[in-house]
């Protein structure tokens, strides 16, 4: 009986031994999934974290199409690195339009509206399905026919290298992400019939725009109405000081040669208007040195300002003569009059004050979107001796020229814009120079550090970008922080010089398109 009891004892601690190996090993191979599952979700973590980057720098991508589209590489790979310094991505370009349906082939009829990716059809490379077609797009092919090659998508792609650190205990050193993809898509992208608009230009012409950046910023409005399809958008011109229409209108007949005067010279007696002749033969806009003569408006909308879509510029167009005929104004008693020179520019858009839009073809699809392109290089200063008067008085603020008026002139500005956007105005804004430095000069009130920034100003008259966020402004005195500001998808824009401003205004027209969409390729 005691030799039985006594194997049972011994049994069972042979059983409690055996469970203790076995509990150790299976704790063991615990031990390792969970350290492989670490390494596991760091991989997945890895990948997700270049998805991210990849997003961000196609969506940088698309929204410096067409306009910047022979610097894509650059843009797209600075972009990725921001966010990853270890990124090398691959980037090319593609023209998306909209599908036939179910048969699966390009809407031609897109191009060259949408995008215009040039070559012989069908285009080898498209791929399609029932609602979308990617056919590939090259900015370096030379265009034949139809306009410049204009490409509306990018598509970004990385894979990384992933360490791993526990799973080289049982010999796996490293995994990888795979090959990650993102596409981005700017404006209609094959879904929508684009969008009529009625765009006005305001741009400033006051003393303060020397006369090399003047004549920077005219060549960059012009080359900007080429991003335009002048069937669907209808696009007039309006100055901060005003003009004097005779003169404009005058000038739409003539030919510019000079690039001091902007306009072709001729002796006083010899032009109809001698009264807008200084003596010294160079043209002049005002008959006084009062803001209440002229007009903002200095050219009625024009569609006739390409030879088509994606055409070239027409150099006979009355809008293209007025952008290369505008001369500074003269020093004088008239100031900086912004809040009313976007009021005179709203009414003019908006037909309270009397517009040709009426005598324009009329154009398919929803009502047009109105839009104001506001452009200037410095801070209120007219004497506010009218005070503030409603969107719907065609009063002007002020006359007259004080800037210790400044701060009170930004608010009318906000308070005018708020009520432009109201009427569902697009506002989009380009401070120039000193309206976005980061020195007191950069103020409502220039020397006055107390006042608000005139770049925060701006970016608060400016709509609210697409997602819905507010426009904001960065240290645009920053060549950094400038570039990402003119990159970031909201409405607000600014440059440091007149170099700088044929890519602004070309940004500011390409961001009425409907925005970025991330996309998928079809199979």
């Amino acid at each position: 009986m005691l030799s039985r009891f006594a194997a049972r004892v011994a049994g069972r601690r042979d059983e409690k031994g055996a469970y203790a190996i076995l509990f150790s090993m299976v704790l063991v191979l615990l031990i390792a999934l969970a350290a492989i599952s670490v390494d596991i979700a760091s991989q997945v973590s890895a990948r997700q974290q270049l998805k991210d980057t990849l997003d961000a720098a196609a969506h940088a991508g698309a929204y410096a199409l067409p306009e910047q589209q022979g610097d894509i590489q650059t843009i797209v790979g600075d972009m990725a690195r921001a966010n990853d310094i270890n990124t090398s991505v691959t980037t090319d370009l593609w023209c998306v339009i909209a599908s036939t349906g179910a048969t699966k082939a390009p809407q031609y009829t897109q191009i060259p509206t949408t995008c215009n990716p040039h070559g012989t059809r069908p285009y080898v490379g498209t791929k399609c399905d029932e609602f979308v077609c990617f056919i590939p797009c090259d900015p370096s092919r030379t265009a034949s026919t139809g306009g410049a090659v204009k490409c509306n998508t990018v598509r970004v792609a990385d894979s990384k290298v992933v360490p791993y650190a526990f799973a080289p205990a049982i010999g796996y050193d490293e995994g990888n992400t795979g090959a990650v993809v993102s596409i981005a898509c700017k404006g209609t992208c094959g879904n929508d019939v684009p969008n009529p608009l009625d765009i006005l230009v305001m741009a400033d012409r006051t003393p303060s725009m020397v006369d090399g950046d003047r004549e920077q910023m005219k060549a960059a409005i012009e080359s900007s109405l080429t991003v335009m399809n002048p069937e669907l958008q209808y696009v007039a011109l309006g100055t901060i000081h005003k003009s004097d229409p005779r003169r404009m209108n005058k000038l739409s007949t003539e030919v510019c040669t000079s690039a001091e005067s902007g306009v072709q010279q001729q002796t006083s007696s010899s032009w109809p208007y001698s009264p807008l002749w200084n003596t010294d033969n160079t043209p002049k806009l005002e008959t006084t040195n009062s803001p209440t003569s002229g007009s903002w408006i200095a050219s009625p909308f024009s569609n006739g300002y390409l030879t088509g879509p994606s055409g070239t510029i027409v150099a006979t167009d009355p809008l293209v003569k007025s952008v290369k005929c505008m001369p500074g104004a003269k020093s004088g008693n008239y100031g900086t009059h912004l809040a009313s020179a976007l009021k005179g520019g709203a009414r003019y858009l908006l037909g309270n004050t009397p517009n040709n839009l009426s005598s324009l073809p009329a154009r398919p699809g929803p009502a047009p979107k109105k839009v104001i392109i506001f452009e200037t290089d410095g801070s209120p200063d007219e004497v506010l001796t009218n005070g503030y008067y409603r969107l719907s008085n065609s009063t002007d603020f002020g006359a007259g020229r004080n800037a210790t008026y400044g701060q009170q002139g930004c608010n009318n500005l906000e308070k005018m814009a708020d009520e432009v956007k109201a009427k569902d105005v697009l506002i989009i804004t380009i401070g120039f120079g000193a309206a976005v430095s980061n020195t007191s000069t950069g103020r409502c009130i220039s020397g006055n550090t107390s006042t608000s920034r005139l770049r925060d100003v701006l970016a608060r008259v400016a709509s609210k970008a697409p997602d819905g966020n507010p426009s904001t402004a960065s240290d645009c005195s920053d060549p950094v922080k400038r570039t990402q500001e003119n990159a970031d998808g909201d409405y607000f824009f600014c440059a440091a010089s007149g170099s700088e401003l044929e890519t602004i205004f070309r940004s500011a027209f390409g961001s009425l398109s409907k925005g970025i969409k991330l996309m998928k390729m079809p199979a």
